[in-house]
């Protein structure tokens, strides 16, 4: 989900995906929780536009992850592993590369977030 957020977030908010950043942490909820942000310090409204349309862009990400054609989740829909810190992301170079993100999973948490609205 935090792939298709900040995704599809440059869409709505009318910037360039470099002006945003996101993150899953659990440190401060102790659940895990998707923390989206502008990379720049103070902000210039990006991810609040986000928060203010949390459901549209929960719809656009179920959309964009239903029309894609593949099985299992591929980077156009579900995008790459998140290393932390940075690495190369290269996943036919790396010898141990990370899965890609579940499709399947990525389905069911929206799926179950828009059964609340």
């Amino acid at each position: 989900m935090r792939n298709l957020f900040v995704t599809l977030l440059p869409l709505m908010a009318m910037c360039d995906p470099a002006d945003l950043g996101g993150m899953i942490d659990s440190s401060n909820l102790g659940r895990p929780g998707i923390f989206l942000f502008d990379r720049y310090p103070g902000g210039l409204g990006f991810a609040e536009q986000g928060y203010a349309r949390l459901d549209e862009l929960a719809e656009a990400a179920h959309a964009h992850l239903v029309g894609c054609p593949c099985g299992d989740g591929c980077p156009a829909c579900v995008g790459t592993p998140i290393y932390r810190p940075a690495q190369q992301q290269d996943l036919d170079a790396m010898k141990k590369a990370r899965d890609i993100p579940g499709k399947a999973a990525a389905r069911a948490m929206l799926e179950g977030w828009l059964s609340r609205k």
